[in-house]
């Protein structure tokens, strides 16, 4: 993001919230804290934070237990300061429902409504005028729900980046693939790996 864009971001933010002119910006968010340092993989770091920069809807999958969501937790640390509206995490791997999809992402964002409006109408109009960035853990089990909702997001909210983590344990060794920045389609599972993808230990996902 540049400097100017940052700035029109904190601008829009404080006509929301209405701090005083010298109150601090810290960046909201969710992400957990880590527990221990993270260590080596800075290739496959390098390339998914670069591919944040390009796309608007960036996937990390691969088979189970290969570090892909602390793989994107720790590029989402790392970008933080680039969405003044914060990076948030939802973890969708418990779900099995597609109606509670929209009521996960509500709650990971900690939104309240007590209008009775549809979840999804609530995501869409939060997230309209918000440049946030927002990790959607676990679509493995909710593959076309999560499709469907992210690219209705993406479609009403110009400055929303998704970083979707899954597993795909049929397919293993993808990459990140990354997305044009219209980045609507659900994750491919038949998408041929990038040129240069970052990739885990013995051709295993980067992640």
């Amino acid at each position: 993001m540049l400097p100017d864009e940052y700035s029109a971001c904190l601008m829009r933010r404080s006509f929301r919230s209405g701090p005083s002119a010298d109150a601090p910006f810290p960046v909201p968010g969710n992400l957990p804290a880590e527990l221990n340092r993270f260590v080596g993989r800075d290739e496959e770091l390098s390339g998914l934070t670069r591919r944040l920069g390009e796309s608007r809807l960036v996937t990390v999958v691969g088979v189970g237990g290969v570090g892909k969501t602390r793989l994107a937790l720790r590029a989402a640390e790392a970008l933080k300061k680039r969405y003044c509206d914060g990076v948030w995490l939802a973890e969708t791997g418990a779900l099995r429902d597609p109606e509670l999809l929209a009521h996960s992402l509500v709650e990971a964002l900690g939104l309240t409504d007590q209008s009775g409006r549809p979840p999804r109408r609530v995501l869409a109009q939060h997230l309209a005028t918000r440049r946030l960035l927002l990790v959607l853990d676990g679509f493995e089990q909710l593959v076309d729900a999560c499709a469907e909702l992210v690219r209705e997001l993406l479609r009403r909210a110009p400055e929303l980046t998704v970083l979707a983590v899954g597993r795909l344990a049929e397919r293993p060794g993808p990459a990140a693939v990354p997305r044009q920045s219209s980045g609507t389609r659900r994750p491919s599972r038949t998408a041929r790996k990038p040129a240069g993808s970052p990739t885990g230990k013995g051709g295993e996902t980067a992640g």
